[in-house]
């Protein structure tokens, strides 16, 4: 054990823990929506109503969006790096470009088109 005490098992370990932990955060999130109170016959404030169709659309979205932001935040990386700003500025427009470039990929070319839902696994 010549590595400072991190052999090869503690590596394994940890990515096992860190697969398990993505396999179970949308199980988890799921929960919610199963765990509703019986409807009331009392008027929902429209601010509950746009929170519901948010997290309703997010929940649609979920996969797609994991699974864009990965090369989206690799292309916006490779451009950004170049930079000669510091760090932490890079790192905001890292974030921020990112995140505007998944969601409106997902809103173009994932979630108007019909065969890109079949292929993500939408309902239509």
């Amino acid at each position: 054990m010549g590595d400072g005490g991190c052999g090869h098992g503690d590596a394994q370990g940890t990515g096992a823990a860190g697969w398990c932990l993505v396999l179970a955060l949308p199980g988890l999130l799921d929960r919610r929506r199963l765990e509703r109170p019986p409807a009331s016959s009392e008027p929902v404030p429209s601010s509950r109503r746009r929170g519901r169709r948010l997290w309703r659309h997010l929940a649609v979205a979920a996969l797609p969006l994991y699974v864009l932001h990965q090369p989206v935040v690799v292309a916006v990386a490779y451009a950004v790096i170049g930079w000669s700003a510091p760090v932490p500025v890079k790192y905001a427009a890292l974030v921020a470009i990112s995140f505007v470039l998944t969601f409106a990929l997902y809103e173009l070319l994932v979630r108007r088109i019909r065969a890109t839902r079949f292929l993500f696994g939408m309902r239509s």
